[in-house]
């Protein structure tokens, strides 16, 4: 009995001297498995646009892009059981939405990169997600296609990172509707990939969209923006009142919006707001929300206080960390927690069906034939109203007549004191 008490001392001795470092190499195993599982942003970013530069839209370069954006969209595939876009085709091809476009006379092939985190309940309902990865649609003149080196990671590494970032965090978390990861091609070029992928889809699908998130130049710049329409919608309302409630500064669109008389796609006008890939959602009545990095105040500027990097060879990473320092990094983290924080949210999908079912459908009014209607009948309501006045101001003219000048009668009168006729009646009697 003694001897086995011995043994059970010696046990518990060894057993408390070993723990603590039993505990010291869980928990450093432990953290070296969610090191290996969390997914870096800013490691994505710096990873895709130094060995992706050259994605201008409808190149080799932007396909070559596309292949790496769809060789981790593969991983998430075997990880989690996401679905390609095309299942019959065949390696990075599954992922592809393929499509052309006329250029200066030149006929370019890009694709969309596909794919989709199902719904746990077989749900129609679908958020979509997305951010273009090509950086220029044209190369600057006199450059050679193989010299073209401006990275673009302002414009749209950022957006592309934060996707993928949200595209890793959602594979484990159960969500009653799909979830649709797409990066956009040839968006330089007249938003051709979203409005490509926007006009295969039926009324339907349209109808089941919750809501299209977009990612575009988040990085440089002042703020951190919110987009969503023309007018007030309750899920820009739900939107702005979830970044509150974490603490981050969202901000919507100035009162101002510096509004340009042009249009992309079915707008007669466009502004800032309105010049990426939601705009092809937009205008087909989908709840759209588009996430950005500006200064909006200043109109076509991203900041007062650095020049604009955008389409330039200044959009490259060394710049962004020497101009804007973590502030970019900050701006990405909180895109990507407020869409994720909206997401798996309880009350998020009847929040953003109340909103399409109570939005006031401008589209109407803005069809181009619509516009070109109310533009002439204002100018020629204009017209009719100059010309009466013209002539009612001609017709006073003629009219009018100069004043009659009454001679004051005491003027009219004789010199004589009473009168010609008395004075002659005088002379007569006295003759």
């Amino acid at each position: 009995m003694c001897i086995i008490m011995k043994k059970v001392l010696v046990f518990l001795i060894m057993l408390v001297l070993v723990a603590p470092f039993s505990l010291n190499f869980a928990v450093v195993k432990g953290e070296i498995l969610d090191a290996e599982n969390t997914f870096s942003t800013v490691d994505f970013l710096e990873e895709f646009v130094n060995n992706y530069p050259n994605r201008l839209s409808g190149t080799q370069g932007e396909k070559e892009a596309a292949e790496y954006i769809a060789g981790k969209f593969e991983e998430l595939v075997e990880q989690a059981g996401y679905i390609p876009h095309n299942d019959k085709a065949e390696g990075k091809d599954k992922f592809f939405q393929k499509f052309d476009f006329l250029n200066r006379g030149i006929v370019k092939i890009s694709q969309n990169v596909i794919v989709t985190k199902p719904a746990l309940n077989g749900s129609k309902k679908t958020v979509i997600i997305g951010a273009h990865y090509d950086n220029a649609y044209m190369l600057p003149e006199g450059m050679n296609e193989k010299d073209y080196n401006f990275q673009g990671a302002y414009d749209n590494g950022t957006g592309v990172a934060v996707m993928m970032y949200l595209a890793h965090e959602l594979k484990d978390k159960a969500l009653d509707f799909n979830v649709t990861f797409i990066a956009f091609g040839g968006e330089e070029y007249l938003l051709k990939g979203s409005e490509y992928y926007a006009s295969k889809l039926e009324k339907e699908e349209l109808d089941d969209i919750l809501i299209m998130f977009n990612l575009d130049v988040i990085g440089a710049g002042d703020k951190l923006y919110l987009y969503c329409d023309e007018v007030k919608t309750e899920h820009e309302k739900f939107l702005l009142d979830l970044s509150k409630g974490l603490g981050i500064e969202l901000n919507s669109p100035p009162l101002d919006k510096h509004v340009a008389l042009y249009g992309l796609n079915d707008m007669p006008y466009t502004h800032i707001g309105l010049m990426s890939d939601n705009l092809s959602f937009l205008t087909r009545g989908v709840n759209c929300a588009f996430f950005f990095t500006y200064n909006w105040k200043y109109g076509l500027s991203e900041s007062d206080k650095n020049s604009s990097i955008i389409h330039s060879s200044n959009d490259n990473i060394s710049v962004l960390n020497q101009r804007y320092g973590n502030t970019y990094k900050v701006f990405m983290e909180n895109a990507g927690k407020i869409i994720l924080n909206a997401l798996t949210d309880e009350s998020f999908e009847t929040a953003m069906i109340l909103s399409l079912n109570n939005k006031f459908d401008y589209r109407p009014f803005l069809n181009r034939i619509m516009v070109l209607i109310v533009a002439i009948s204002i100018l020629t309501l204009a017209g009719i109203l100059v010309f009466l006045t013209y002539t009612n101001l001609n017709k006073n003219k003629t009219n009018s007549k100069q004043p009659e000048i009454i001679a004051d009668p005491f003027y009219e009168k004789d010199e004589s004191v009473f009168g010609n006729e008395f004075e002659d009646n005088i002379f007569q009697i006295e003759s």
